[in-house]
């Protein structure tokens, strides 16, 4: 299908990959040939296009595509041919609400109160055309550069011509349980007002976390939807405003009569509480909320008049205060700071306040760029040693910046209150580093201070601005401690190469991960007492072992790793990142694990909020399997550092696979191909869990590339089509004449001789994998269903135990 899909589209768009499927249709992402611009193309399931004509479908797309509003998603494009029917939209950048509210169950109320209100008005917009959505969920509302945008209209009024007789003969949804107005339960005619109930669902869950009716069967919840009336929002979570809770019981009322009456209503009501959200954020604390009721009733046709006291009373204390920030810039820390609202952390304790490290800007020569990434490096590591303080990795904030979000944006897509920004300057051999600290909720300037020095006392003095930085951060957070800095280098030239080294580890790429090496090789040849350069060097190394590269001795360059993990921690104790290195390092080899572990729990101990530090903690626990405990660890990981793929995806997909959490393992691999679309091995984690979960026509129809090829063939066995998967693997296994396979290849060679229960030939592979290096296969997939035929058999056991053993007497 999809090769006549392709030539249907020939001359005009170009398909690159499948982006999702529904019960309706697949999604691609596609290349526009005549305009030069990506596109997203959606298709049709073929089984409905038996139940409407393609003129009757492209007659109601025309209609679609006279909409056009900012927040609803444009249609571009339509036709149909030989049975196949699809319209093109633009691609959007960014993500599903859905997808936000996997890694943010709560979003903060004013972001909450946003995103529906710009949704309501982009209904308020389609309902004034006559087209009504239908199928309003978190799914069908993307979030791109701080704007809601509603999509799916297309299919949403097409279908709603098919008629529901038709629509039930091919088992397509007529709606989403969770979000279904009583009418639509009922069968009765739909309008305008059932799009509103949808809409206060999405707002519910938002806010509390869940949607308002949850029960163990659809049909519970479709009951629910029928009779009882909805739960208070303010009874799930606290913070949420009164006045919201009375918007969500009129949105969700089952006679439509006594819900709003249009969207604009809806809207309205909304933008009341955005503002008085706003206006709180920026009044002192004498000066917040004027009281109302506890109930307060919203009449037909208006909005909450308690609001509009707020806004009236309030509105000399913003302008007051705003003036105020203007004059008190960069003045110093706030005199009577209040004190922010707690954060909670996915298996911590819970935190007084969160905070990222945004990169310094560098500006003028290039060596800007490394000192840059040095002291925000420095930065970031100091914070994270502050116990009950959530700081966000220094990689997703990479990714922010990337993105160019504002710090609005920032605060409200990580849940972060404040913010550490500023420049770093590079003159000659004269340096100038700017910080700033802000509140990022508010968007106001808390602390500010610079620093001008030549380029080798900048690099001595770093560890001093990021002291100044966490003083003027714990007088805004009663009750967060002060620590004390790192040992640091006196070697201006080694802090240097240290920072290139930071600054090139990152990633996937096989030369930049060597000369990475190679920088923290240099900084220990200047100072060979740096404790820093030989943690950086020891987790490099295993980096480098860990992808599977073998341009270095993989069994020797992992044995180096360890040696720098112990020389680290004899050069600073009080360093988290030694014991990290160390503890990985060991775990990874085999060597004495209780005391690997040990090692990884210090490190956590000493930089509770350090991300990668907790990836290899959550790996550590899956290779002593505790599962359990290895996913909440990996959530706490993800919660510091959630726009990561390797946390995502190395981390808590593959340990999720282990654990047999295959929803888990298919929503991290997404998300983790997300945000890295280029690494190969996101697809083959979300092709595993969905074989897995039973799913292994969806495996096979992704179309693995590299040493996903097996996976593939694993999938095709799965499915009953041996012919193929048999052709497949000989195809694999022939080419290990010409050259040597990858071991992920050799990996899963022996995954697939494991699933037809051939124990010998599955060992022979893994321990051609491991005669090539120490990373032949990740443990946590020995763990997983894929192994499950042959791990009691007598010859897999033993053969396993003697790869072990081999790998352990490398390193002893």
């Amino acid at each position: 299908m999809l090769r006549r899909f392709q030539a249907l589209l020939d001359g005009q768009y170009r398909i690159e990959r499948e982006l999702g499927r529904g019960g309706m249709a697949t999604v691609y992402l596609a290349k526009d040939l005549r305009h030069g611009r990506e596109v997203a193309i959606k298709l049709l399931q073929p089984e409905l296009t038996t139940a409407v004509t393609a003129e009757r479908f492209l007659r109601e797309i025309q209609i679609i595509a006279k909409l056009q509003h900012p927040h609803i998603l444009t249609l571009i494009d339509s036709g149909a041919r030989d049975g196949l029917v699809y319209y093109v939209m633009p691609h959007v950048e960014g993500e599903s609400l859905r997808e936000r509210l996997l890694w943010e169950k709560q979003l903060p109320v004013e972001q909450a109160v946003q995103i529906a209100r710009q949704v309501a008005l982009a209904l308020a917009h389609a309902h004034g055309h006559g087209v009504v959505h239908r199928d309003i969920k978190p799914e069908n509302i993307l979030l791109s550069g701080g704007q809601a945008i509603l999509a799916d209209f297309g299919i949403a009024r097409a279908v709603r011509e098919i008629g529901q007789q038709s629509i039930t003969q091919v088992g397509l949804p007529i709606g989403t349980p969770a979000y279904m107005s009583p009418e639509q339960v009922a069968g009765d005619p739909i309008d305008a007002r059932t799009d509103l109930y949808a809409l206060g669902c999405v707002l519910f869950e938002m806010v509390a976390g869940r949607p308002p009716f949850v029960a163990s069967t659809v049909v519970k919840v479709m009951e629910m939807q029928l009779s009882e009336p909805p739960p208070s929002v303010c009874a799930c979570r606290t913070a949420a405003p009164a006045e919201m809770d009375e918007i969500i019981r009129r949105s969700l009322a089952k006679d439509r009569q006594a819900r709003f009456q249009s969207a604009t209503e809806f809207a309205e009501a909304l933008g009341l509480i955005e503002a008085t959200e706003t206006l709180e954020r920026s009044a002192p604390t004498g000066a917040r909320r004027v009281a109302t009721p506890p109930s307060l009733p919203i009449p037909p046709g208006g909005t909450p008049s308690g609001l509009k006291r707020v806004l009236v009373l309030g509105g000399a204390v913003g302008a007051l205060l705003i003036a105020a920030l203007s004059v008190a810039r960069y003045r110093g820390p706030s005199p009577a700071p209040v004190e922010p609202p707690k954060v909670s952390g996915l298996g911590s304790p819970e935190y007084l306040a969160s905070i990222g490290v945004r990169p310094l800007d560098p500006i003028g020569e290039a060596g800007a760029q490394t000192i840059s990434a040095g002291i925000t490096e420095e930065l970031s590591a100091q914070l994270s040693k502050i116990k009950q303080l959530k700081v966000i990795s220094r990689t997703t904030m990479e990714a922010v910046r990337a993105k160019g979000w504002t710090t609005r944006q920032v605060a409200d897509s990580l849940g972060i209150r404040y913010l550490l920004e500023g420049s770093v300057q590079q003159s000659g051999k004269e340096l100038v580093v700017t910080l700033q600290l802000i509140d990022a909720v508010s968007d106001g300037h808390l602390w500010g201070d610079s620093y001008r020095q030549p380029l080798r006392d900048i690099l001595m003095i770093r560890q001093v601005i990021a002291g100044k930085a966490i003083e003027a951060l714990a007088l805004q957070v009663p009750g967060l401690k002060l620590v004390k800095a790192d040992t640091g280098s006196m070697v201006a030239e080694a802090v240097q190469a240290l920072a290139h080294g930071i600054e090139l580890k990152s990633g996937g790429d096989e030369g930049r991960l060597d000369e990475s090496i190679r920088s923290f090789e240099r900084a220990l040849a200047l100072d060979s007492t740096y404790a820093a350069a030989a943690a950086g060097l020891s987790d490099a190394l295993l980096n480098y072992v860990a992808l599977g590269f073998r341009k270095r001795e993989p069994y020797g360059a992992l044995a180096d790793a360890i040696r720098w993990g112990d020389r680290a921690v004899v050069l600073d104790p009080q360093l988290a990142r030694a014991w990290a290195a160390r503890g990985a390092a060991r775990m990874a080899a085999g060597v004495r694990p209780s005391q690997a572990f040990a090692d990884l729990e210090r490190a956590v101990a000493l930089a509770p909020s350090d991300g990668p530090i907790r990836v290899s903690r959550g790996i550590a626990l899956g290779h002593l399997g505790r599962y359990d405990e290895a996913v909440k660890e990996m959530e706490t990981a993800a919660a510091l550092d959630p726009l990561n793929a390797i946390t995502r995806g190395g981390g808590l997909a593959v340990t999720a696979l282990a654990a047999r959490r295959y929803d888990l393992v298919i929503r991290e691999a997404r998300l983790a191909a997300a945000r890295d679309p280029s690494f190969p091995g996101w697809p083959v984690l979300e092709a595993l869990g969905l074989l897995l979960s039973g799913k292994p026509a969806q495996c096979i129809a992704m179309k693995l590339a590299d040493f996903g090829a097996a996976v593939t063939a694993i999938c095709l066995e799965r499915q009953g089509d041996r012919v193929r998967a048999r052709q497949i693997v000989d195809s694999i296994e022939a080419s290990s004449i010409a050259g040597p396979l990858g071991i992920y290849t050799m990996g899963f060679l022996g995954a697939y001789h494991a699933v037809v229960g051939d124990a010998a030939k599955a060992i022979s592979w893994i321990e051609k994998a491991y005669a090539v290096s120490p990373a032949g296969f990740d443990p946590r997939l020995f763990r997983s269903e894929l192994f499950d035929k042959v791990r009691v058999d007598p010859t897999f056991a033993r053969g396993w135990a003697a790869v072990q053993a081999r790998v352990r007497a490398r390193f002893s």
